[in-house]
């Protein structure tokens, strides 16, 4: 039986969840006809008809539409996906009533400050004008944590982009091929990185060479949450590597409100 879709995926496809909520039916009382489940679920009998035939092929229900073992590891699997991408649209929505920030400059308890990221930090300054605000709950001088009650608003927050460059892989001939001037030059013509990462050992050794590195472990996650913070991130890939680190952008991007942009580009190799 073909997996049901993940993330937020889910959440908008309406045969999915109809699927699921017929197998849900199903679970919840065996020997229950189709035109109640259609009656239950405010749908057509032909259109639950139809999804039977489906999950009868599939293997998820019998022939007398009970279901099966298979229908029902799928049913607790798409509970499962359905409750995780509910929690990934609810998490950020969540009223926060107390929280840290470094202060910008220095705080009394009682100042009302306005809340604002900079460089990867919620940020807090007196009086100041913003989208979020609160009040200090406690004394602090510019660079402390200061705690911030009685929040307000919603804290302004643009993602950063993430700019991944592929390299060479072992089975390519690794990072020799790569033709280092004109990578530095390229590197000089694009954005400058707030944070720099990189998956994959040669890629790991090519960063270094190049300058500052940020994070190599669990690197394209670090990448992702940076770039979720407001910063712009560069993260060196192993072109073997590359699919897998594509695809965990976007399976991350579909648990964030705001997604963050990803563009890829092969590094300049020299002449064979």
């Amino acid at each position: 039986m073909a997996s049901p879709p993940t993330g937020a995926r889910l959440l908008r496809d309406k045969a999915a969840v109809t699927r699921l909520l017929i197998l849900a039916e199903m679970e919840r009382e065996p020997g229950v006809t189709l035109s109640e489940v259609a009656s239950r679920l405010d749908v057509t009998v032909q259109a639950v008809s139809a999804y039977a035939k489906d999950l009868v092929a599939e293997g998820a229900l019998d022939a007398e539409h009970a279901l099966t073992p298979q229908g029902r590891a799928s049913l607790h699997e798409g509970v499962r996906q359905m409750r995780a991408a509910v929690d990934a649209v609810a998490t950020p929505l969540s009223v926060i009533r107390v929280t840290s920030a470094v202060a910008a400059t220095r705080i009394k308890a009682g100042d009302r400050v306005g809340l604002v990221m900079q460089e990867g930090d919620l940020a807090a300054k007196a009086r100041l004008r913003a989208s979020s605000t609160g009040r200090a709950l406690r004394d602090a001088e510019a660079g402390e944590e200061v705690v911030v009650g009685d929040l307000a608003g919603l804290v302004e927050l643009e993602p950063g982009r993430i700019h991944v460059v592929a390299v060479p892989g072992p089975q390519e001939g690794g990072i020799a091929r790569v033709d280092l001037p004109r990578l530095r030059g390229a590197l000089k013509e694009m954005p400058r990185a707030d944070k720099v990462g990189a998956v994959g050992t040669g890629a790991r050794l090519l960063a270094r060479r190049l300058g500052e590195v940020h994070f190599e472990f669990a690197a394209e996650r670090a990448a992702f949450n940076a770039a979720e913070r407001g910063l712009s991130a560069r993260l060196f890939v192993s072109r073997d590597r590359l699919p897998q680190v594509m695809q965990a952008f976007e399976e991350q991007n579909q648990g964030t409100l705001r997604r963050v942009p990803v563009d890829a580009w092969d590094a300049p190799e020299a002449p064979a």
